[in-house]
């Protein structure tokens, strides 16, 4: 039963990939944060730069509000549905190419994104 608009609360908003809501940008879950969506358990984390492995080839539209602010567990499994499309059986997406795809040209550049 969906209840009218006019009578739901923040918690009860449904949720739509199209929204236009804004974040404040303040991260109000405490890190990490463990849950589990969409038949998978996912952690929340703050990483430094050098933990990143690549970049991957595709865009994902996210909820950043609704992940970070809001704690919605509908934007957590929306999101992760997403990864799961998009990453087509492997554990992660398809990464960039670092020639073909950054046009990165100088060879210690590209050695030293490969390590």
């Amino acid at each position: 039963m969906l209840i009218p608009k006019a009578r739901r609360g923040l918690e009860d908003d449904y949720y739509s990939s199209s929204t236009s809501r804004r974040g404040s940008g303040v991260i109000k879950i405490k890190l990490p944060h463990c849950g589990n969506a969409a038949g998978r358990n996912y952690e929340v984390r703050e990483i430094d730069s050098k933990e990143l492995l690549a970049i991957c080839n595709c865009k994902l539209k996210i909820d950043q509000a609704g992940l970070l602010e809001d704690v919605n567990s509908a934007a957590f499994s929306k999101t992760i549905q997403h990864l799961l499309e998009k990453s087509d059986g492997n554990k992660y997406p398809p990464a960039l190419d670092p020639v073909r795809d950054l046009k990165l040209n100088s060879m210690d550049v590209v050695e030293a994104y490969r390590k």
